[in-house]
């Protein structure tokens, strides 16, 4: 069944207005969905009929209802992009050969060049692509909910003994800063215990 024609009047261009808002059009390339996304890196948004993906919208705002039998197909390999020129029609059967073949960029639209890739092997023995660029955001996103980045340490200008966080006095051990002086003297206290 064909998706409805975009609404028309003050409540559609309210609600594409909407839809706009909520893609980041600076950039010369993609214009990534900076709403919700699937789990495979499409966009969602909601559509008076229900939701859909953003990329469906994003045509059916610049091209009208979509025909029968033909999906939305990404040119760039981007899921997230919901910039028209970037976006094409194609039938179910060619959309599915193009997915088939194999990808230049990961779920979340990164490249894979070999600078952004690197292979896993799972329990199985299989290999995986996986991207680089997600991996350090997954890492960042992992330190920063435990505390590891921007915690209460890294604000601090002395440590708990009062000596001070400065570069003569400071080194880094396992992303965290070290008094030299404290750790001078512990080391002193473990010689002397016998």
């Amino acid at each position: 069944m064909a998706e409805p024609a975009v609404p028309l009047g003050e409540a559609g261009i309210a609600r594409e207005q909407r839809f706009w808002s909520h893609v980041d059009r600076s950039g010369e390339g993609c214009w990534p969905w900076l709403g919700s996304r699937s789990k495979e890196g499409y966009g969602k948004c909601d559509r008076l009929y229900g939701s859909s993906f953003a990329h469906r919208c994003a045509y059916a705002y610049a091209h009208g209802a979509m025909p029968d039998g033909l999906v939305v197909h990404h040119r760039c390999g981007n899921p997230a992009c919901v910039r028209p020129g970037h976006l094409e029609l194609q039938s179910n059967s060619e959309h599915v050969r193009n997915h088939k073949a194999p990808g230049n960029r990961c779920k979340h639209g990164h490249e894979f060049t070999p600078e952004n890739t690197y292979i896993a092997v799972d329990a199985k023995g299989r290999e995986h692509r996986l991207c680089r660029a997600c991996g350090a955001q997954r890492a960042r996103a992992y330190r920063r909910e435990r505390g590891l980045v921007g915690s209460a340490q890294a604000r601090q200008t002395h440590c708990k003994r009062g000596h001070p966080f400065d570069e003569e006095n400071t080194y880094r051990y396992q992303g965290k800063r070290i008094c030299r002086t404290c750790r001078r003297e512990a080391v002193r206290r473990m010689r002397k215990s016998p």
